[in-house]
């Protein structure tokens, strides 16, 4: 039985279910569940594998680790974010002000003393906002690694981290 679906605009997802009305995902990056209709398969939109034992977790979480510091000037910090139920993932990295530590892929788990990892949309938005500015630390790490590990294990180590930086 199929049991992974990866979606090139969005990530991977879960099956869920199979039924006559289509397959029902849950994304792996934000947990949204949606039924895509069985007629919308194909065509290069939608490619349905199943998970090699590669793509599971392998290693420590803290290896995928890293810390930095926010680069933020007076037009911001150049960075188009989105919400991912790790924090914040990391679609884009203008040049101006440049960021040395973030890298598109990335996802911030946690900035500041405020950890973002597993929080809903909102409570991520805010904590991100109160701590942001100039030279606060961050922890971050390539998301489509840190997502074949649960997110407690990943809070864990995140935690540890943010003492080291804040």
């Amino acid at each position: 039985m199929l049991s992974s679906l990866h979606l090139p605009f969005c990530g991977n997802g879960q099956v869920l279910e199979v039924a006559a009305t289509g397959i029902q995902i849950r994304h792996l990056e934000d947990d949204f569940e949606e039924t895509l209709p069985l007629d919308a398969l194909g065509g290069g939109k939608y490619l349905l594998e199943p998970v090699d034992s590669d793509e599971e977790a392998t290693g420590d979480v803290q290896e995928l680790l890293r810390t930095g510091r926010l680069r933020v000037d007076a037009t911001g910090a150049g960075l188009q974010l989105r919400w991912v139920k790790l924090g914040y993932a990391v679609d884009k990295v203008e040049r101006k002000p440049g960021q040395d530590d973030i890298r598109e892929g990335d996802v911030v788990i946690a900035v500041g003393g405020s950890l973002l990892t597993g929080l809903d949309e909102d409570t991520v938005e805010e904590r991100f906002r109160s701590e942001f500015g100039n030279g606060v630390g961050i922890v971050i790490g390539c998301m489509s690694e840190l997502m074949k590990h649960p997110v407690d294990r990943i809070v864990e180590h995140v935690s540890a981290e943010l003492r080291r930086v804040a």
